[in-house]
């Protein structure tokens, strides 16, 4: 059997949503099938998953560098189509915008057999130039991936697009295992003393959209009923500053710990007794997922689709998006009931068990390749 040749192309590979999709989906494509390479547009900061990727060859990873992030920089934009010229891919997948729009389009003037896109979440941010040209180059696109079926309405809606042009695909999920984490140094590093507890925990970037702001502030509303409990924020991001003037405002710093850590990032589930999401706007919520394979149980906004992910009173507990005194009010439960923690984490983990696996994601994800029209 021949081998699909499959180039997966993205901005860069930054500890994030998407890059951690392609780093999972690469690691566990089957290789008796596929044959995997790695585009990047520009360099990646320190905490990065190229580090990690020691099961894709050297040879197989062309990582390029955009000047100013620019779709004006002919060079590069010249070399990224000898590239494709030259390899010959079967499939050019791509993920994020600016992939999305400069590979896309090389792909198609390099005459790529097939061209899939992935929309990560609901992006209602997109300028009426990027909504524009999404539409157009759709036409010239093979198939357009999506996490879950609200990413999918979106989409649709936004661009205008077929709804036969769609194909739902989880993202997969993994996490380290539990004995190859040092917990201890972890631990340190977080500032957890004996005696603290529980420890709640909230990954991701630090931004508007992840609404560690809200965080804070219904922390703020019940900062006399803490006691030992400690609240780990765990990312990186441009609000990074003004989360922690905020949690200083507030005089939270004992309560509350802000931990720039983002290539350890996922590390951090071993070390806490909850998961907090306060997003505002998510697509499938990865670190939901991963925090379920944790076994931590969830306390999460109730966001389009999360339903389908946490059951309220079942698997976790679920608040309205932005609501500061509901978001408290389901801290203090969680604080005042601990007896409720094992039961949730029994059912979390049965939950898991069902719905979270990479390999069978992967596997889905290659049907859909194998499916997808030429």
């Amino acid at each position: 059997m021949t081998k699909i040749k499959i180039l997966f192309a993205i901005n860069c590979m930054n500890i994030g949503g998407a890059p951690s999709v392609v780093y999972n989906q690469i690691k566990y494509l089957d290789r008796e099938k596929f044959d995997p390479y790695l585009l990047t547009l520009y360099p990646s900061k320190p905490a990065n998953f190229l580090s990690q990727m020691d099961f894709l060859p050297k040879d197989h990873q062309k990582h390029f560098h955009l000047k100013r992030r620019s779709i004006f920089d002919v060079s590069t934009l010249h070399a990224i189509y000898r590239y494709l010229k030259e390899e010959r891919f079967d499939v050019v997948y791509t993920h994020l915008f600016l992939a999305n729009f400069l590979v896309r389009s090389l792909a198609i003037l390099a005459r790529v057999p097939t061209i899939v896109i992935f929309e990560h979440s609901t992006y209602f941010n997109k300028s009426p130039w990027q909504v524009a040209m999404d539409r157009l180059l759709a036409r010239f696109t093979s198939r357009i991936f999506v996490s879950t079926e609200e990413v999918k309405r979106f989409t649709i809606e936004q661009e205008r697009l077929p709804e036969s042009l769609f194909s739902v695909v989880r993202n997969p999920v993994s996490i380290p295992e539990r004995e190859d984490v040092d917990l201890e140094a972890l631990r340190d590093r977080a500032g957890i003393k004996v005696g603290d507890g529980p420890i709640s925990l909230t990954v991701g970037r630090f931004s508007d959209e992840k609404g560690q702001q809200v965080l804070i502030e219904a922390l703020a509303r019940i900062k006399s009923k803490l006691g030992r409990a400690r609240f780990l924020l765990v990312g990186h991001g441009p609000k990074e500053h003004e989360l922690d003037a905020l949690i200083g405002h507030y005089s939270l710093r004992e309560q509350v710990r802000l931990i720039h850590d983002p290539e350890r990032a996922s590390e951090y589930y071993h070390v806490a007794d909850w998961f907090i999401l306060p997003s505002l706007r998510e697509g499938q919520a990865i670190v939901v997922e991963e925090a379920m394979l944790a076994g931590l149980p969830i306390i999460a906004s109730r966001l389009e689709g999360m339903g389908n992910i946490i059951e309220d009173n079942v698997t976790g507990y679920l608040f309205d998006p932005g609501d500061r005194a509901g978001l408290a009010e389901r801290i203090i439960y969680a604080i005042e009931h601990p007896d409720v923690r094992q039961g949730l984490i029994e059912r979390v983990r049965a939950s898991a068990q069902r719905t979270v696996s990479p390999e069978q994601q992967v596997r889905e994800f290659e049907r859909a390749i194998l499916i997808t029209p030429v």
